[in-house]
C-alpha cells in the first residue's frame, strides 16, 4: 500500500531484526521440518513459522502486503 502526502511517498516501515543464536535455530528447525516430512498441506503453516521466528511484524502481515515489502512493487 502507498500513501502519497504532498507528493512525498509514505509506505510502511518494517525492520527485520539481525538473527542471533535462537532464531537461526528455530529458522533451521522449521526449514528442515519441511524439508524431512514434506508434508504439502503444512507447508503454509510452516512457512509462516519460519517467517515469524525472522520477523514477527512481517507474519502478522497480508500475505500480499508481506511479498510487495519483501520484493518491493512495481512503483519502486
Amino acid at each position: 500500500m502507498n500513501v502519497i502526502i504532498n507528493g512525498i511517498k509514505y509506505v510502511p516501515e518494517n525492520k527485520i531484526k539481525p538473527l542471533d543464536d535462537k532464531r537461526t535455530q528455530e529458522v533451521l528447525e522449521t526449514l528442515t521440518e519441511m524439508r524431512r516430512f514434506n508434508e504439502m498441506h503444512k507447508m503454509k503453516r510452516l512457512a509462516w513459522d519460519a517467517i515469524n521466528s525472522i520477523s514477527p511484524e512481517l507474519a502478522e502481515l497480508d500475505s500480499s502486503e508481506a511479498y510487495d515489502l519483501v520484493h518491493g512493487t512495481e512503483d519502486d
